[in-house]
């Protein structure tokens, strides 16, 4: 079956679903229902950026004149492009994650996750490489925001000099300032 095919049967099946109404399901039915459709929106989150690098990939995208996959989704997709640059920008960089790549495909983790590895990888390749399953293993045993502060962790731990230098921008970066209200009191 070719990719275009399982698009329509894909299709066909949503189709299906959003003719039911879940308002009448008991508690316990919406509860899985819920959890499958976590698993299935990972899963379409993880084909979308396949799909996507795989186009920004073929260039196909310059045939209407846009600059860059990304663009062209812009366009054509009507979206926003912090949605479509995030798209094509998790696809590229699962061509290096094979693990997180796995995990998404499976719906175990979701876009926020990959979002978050991707960031930690940045600059740690070799670390990265060497600890991506125990990261992963964080990711989907985890809650998101214990597994985002793990991985913090993790960050701080391979490249300190790199916590050294968010610091040091961070204390640069600070202000200070005052204004005067209408009823001449500071703020």
């Amino acid at each position: 079956m070719s990719l275009l095919q399982s698009f329509e049967d894909l299709e066909a099946r949503l189709d299906e679903a959003l003719d039911q109404d879940p308002a009448g399901l008991p508690g316990a039915v919406l509860a899985e229902a819920v959890a499958r459709q976590v698993r299935i929106r990972n899963k379409l989150a993880a084909l979308d950026a396949r799909v996507a690098a795989a186009f920004d990939a073929s260039r196909e995208w310059m045939g209407n004149g846009a600059r860059s996959a990304a663009a062209w989704l812009v366009s054509v997709g009507r979206e926003r492009k912090a949605v479509a640059d995030r798209r094509v920008g998790h696809g590229r960089a699962l061509r290096s994650m094979p693990a997180v790549w796995a995990a998404f495909a499976r719906g175990d983790i979701g876009a926020d996750h990959v979002d978050t590895l991707v960031s930690a990888r940045a600059g740690r390749e070799e670390a990265f490489a060497v600890d991506e399953a125990r990261l992963v293993g964080w990711a989907i045993d985890k809650r998101y925001v214990a597994f985002r502060q793990e991985v913090r962790y993790w960050c701080d731990q391979v490249d300190p000099d790199g916590a050294d230098d968010r610091a040091a921008a961070a204390l640069a970066g600070r202000r200070w300032h005052t204004s005067k209200s209408f009823e001449d009191q500071w703020l």
